[in-house]
This record gives C-alpha cells, sequence and structure tokens, in this order.
C-alpha cells in the first residue's frame, strides 16, 4: 500500500526519499532503524548540500547496519532550484509579448485619423 503526502517546498529546500529497506533493516543484534531513527538522523545532518546529507545519511546507515544486508536500499535527497527555469522563461516570454502587445495598442491609438 502507497500512501501519498503533499508538501508545499520553497526554493533550497532539501527532501528525503527513502525505501522500506532503509527503515527496515536490522543490524547483527536484531534491531530495526525505523521511521524515527531516520528522521533523528536527518534533524541531525550537515543540510549544506544535497550531498553532505545524503553522505552523512549513508554513513550513519551503514555504522548502523554493519555487514548484515536483507533487502534492497535506496536513499535519495533531492534540492530543490531557487527559481523554476521554466517557470522564468515564462514569465520573461509573457513580460515580452505582453509589453510588445502594449506598445502596439499605444501605437495604434497615437496615429492621426484621417
Amino acid at each position: 500500500m502507497f500512501q501519498r503526502t503533499e508538501i508545499k517546498d520553497c526554493p533550497s529546500d532539501l527532501i528525503v526519499l527513502y525505501t522500506d529497506g532503509i527503515t527496515e533493516a536490522g543490524n547483527e543484534t536484531g534491531q530495526k532503524l525505523g521511521r524515527e531513527q531516520l528522521l533523528e538522523w536527518v534533524r541531525r545532518a550537515p543540510v549544506d548540500s544535497p550531498r553532505a546529507l545524503g553522505e552523512n545519511l549513508l554513513q550513519q546507515f551503514e555504522l548502523f547496519r554493519g555487514e548484515f544486508r536483507n533487502d534492497d536500499e535506496t536513499l535519495l535527497v533531492l534540492q530543490r532550484e531557487e527559481e523554476s527555469r521554466l517557470l522564468m522563461l515564462g514569465a520573461l516570454a509573457t513580460s515580452y509579448t505582453f509589453g510588445r502587445l502594449l506598445r502596439s495598442k499605444k501605437r495604434t491609438s497615437q496615429k492621426p485619423t484621417a
């Protein structure tokens, strides 16, 4: 079963995605990592970049798990760009087109009538 969650992210926000192989991972003593422990690692980890956060989490994970593996393990850290290039291009195209339309309208309204 999948759970859907919607978030409102801001520029430079970091998002951590992971499979259940991460949270259900166990160590040699049989202790499971769990979601709460992963969240605690995220709260304490450096957030200078997605790479720094991801590397820190993987290092903590490997120390916890040791050599014991029983599932696929995927961890992905994403960072939102400052501004969406598509939105910036759209704004530029709109403003350029809008500006041309205004100038064109102004020119046609200023022409003397015969």
